[in-house]
């Protein structure tokens, strides 16, 4: 079973017994070298989608990775979606053990980028950025993730240098 069957199919914790939706599993293009970890709310749409980051939203910043990047990661902080709409700290600690840093140790980026408040206080990011719906929701805050997307670039052309 690979990595995205087994997110879907995770029981693991207390979510597993009383959420909305399937568990999301990550997205990815080619041979990544950057992760991004997402702090959203999973919803129904991104139920539906089986996406960590649905809509219009998952268009355009997708859209903007790949103006810098070739290959990507991006995976959802917490997978699932409680009944309550809230997440208890545990479950976010419980869905980083599990998944997150099974997820890093796979993958093994160079560069994690964390999208949102929540995933640098959970996972040791490289760069921390504004949410996704706020990196969409302006051309202003597009403009200053589009600086950190250019450090990064910089930073794999050295690190692949060496």
């Amino acid at each position: 079973m690979n990595l995205q069957d087994r997110i879907q199919n995770c029981v693991a914790c207390p979510l597993s017994k009383m959420m909305n939706t399937t568990p999301i599993p990550p997205e990815w293009r080619g041979q990544p070298e950057v992760m991004f970890i997402v702090d959203n709310t999973i919803t129904e749409e991104h139920d539906i989608e089986q996406r960590p980051i649905a809509g219009s939203k998952r268009t355009r910043f997708i859209q903007i990775i790949e103006s810098y990047l070739d290959d990507w990661y991006v995976t959802a902080l917490i997978k699932c979606k409680p009944v309550n709409l809230t997440y208890p700290i545990g479950d976010i600690r419980f869905c980083k053990s599990t998944w997150i840093d099974h997820e890093i140790e796979t993958v093994k980026p160079k560069i994690i980028v964390g999208c949102g408040t929540k995933v640098s206080k959970f996972v040791n990011c490289n760069h921390t950025t504004l949410s996704v719906t706020k990196i969409v929701e302006s051309k202003r805050n597009e403009v200053v993730f589009e600086k950190i997307l250019e450090e990064i670039k910089c930073q794999l052309t050295t690190i692949n240098s060496q």
